[in-house]
């Protein structure tokens, strides 16, 4: 089954085979990871990626010892959507939730127009980053609660982006 590959170590987007109908352990060795998440994208199509990414570049002593790179994930209008530590799979899925190969339309060229990649040199920043969108995790306490964590998300975005210009 034809998915993509992003590697944010290599910097690179390329097309990769899964087996037919992957199983869990197919994407854990595909993107190096013991559990995956799943970031839905337009189209019917997935972003999969390291549930344990963020979490993994905040921990000084793990993060030493693995190094993992991130990138952006932008939206259509080139906004910042999510900052992901580690690598990513993007597949389709079904009508009915099950995984299916990837339409013709998505190639490494057209996902590059949404993705944008932090340079090594800025990992430190990007794993402080990291730390901050999941210190904001957790309970919400008001509707303002919401507003101040969304604020500080989108500034974090804005962070982001900006480790990607060189």
């Amino acid at each position: 089954m034809k998915n993509i590959l992003i590697d944010p170590m290599k910097q690179e987007i390329i097309p990769v085979q899964l087996s037919v109908q992957p199983e869990l352990k197919h994407f854990y060795d595909a993107i190096e990871c013991d559990c995956v998440d799943m970031v839905s994208l337009p189209g019917n199509l997935i972003l999969v990626v390291d549930d344990e990414g963020m979490l993994k570049a905040t921990d000084g002593i793990l993060a030493s010892k693995v190094h993992r790179g991130y990138f952006v994930l932008l939206d259509n209008n080139g906004a910042a959507r999510n900052l992901i530590a580690g690598r990513g799979i993007v597949v389709a899925e079904d009508d009915e939730g099950r995984s299916c190969t990837l339409p013709d339309y998505i190639t490494p060229a057209s996902l590059s127009k949404f993705v944008r990649f932090i340079p090594a040199d800025k990992n430190d920043e990007a794993a402080q980053l990291c730390k901050e969108i999941l210190a904001d995790c957790g309970y919400v306490r008001s509707p303002e609660h919401a507003q101040r964590i969304q604020a500080r998300y989108f500034n974090s975005m804005n962070r982001a982006i900006a480790l990607c210009r060189k």
